[in-house]
């Protein structure tokens, strides 16, 4: 089983500038179950619900717009429910819980919360 934190950014800079990198978004996420973080569903009963987030924050000068934030629904979990408005897609025969943030100021953080049911 692969770590549960696979986790996307993908941006568009309001003002365009070469000095902003993809790397000047810190992204952060966490899946916990029953207090303690978890990496692999191994070992937790099927229909067990983890509860996940993911944080970014935008540590250009810059604002960014349609900054989209994509995490891997790992296999042998289902989404159940996220804050946020998530969107669900299929892509590279993977799952993925997407949010689209219209726009970011500098040194602003989004966190967005949501829940992975444990399958079989």
């Amino acid at each position: 089983m692969k770590n549960l934190l696979g986790v996307a950014v993908v941006f568009t800079l309001l003002f365009f500038h070469f000095g902003v990198l993809a790397s000047e978004l810190e992204v952060k996420n966490d899946c916990h179950f029953n207090g303690r973080r978890v990496k692999s569903v191994l070992g937790i009963r099927p229909g067990a619900v983890l509860n996940c987030w993911v944080s970014v924050r935008n540590r250009s000068c810059l604002f960014i717009r349609r900054v989209r934030v994509r995490v891997v629904v790992p296999d042998r979990t289902e989404y159940v429910s996220g804050t946020g408005n998530p969107t669900l897609e299929k892509m590279d025969g993977k799952r993925r819980i997407v949010w689209t943030i219209p726009r970011m100021a500098p040194e602003e953080e989004r966190v967005f919360f949501y829940n992975l049911k444990v399958l079989r």
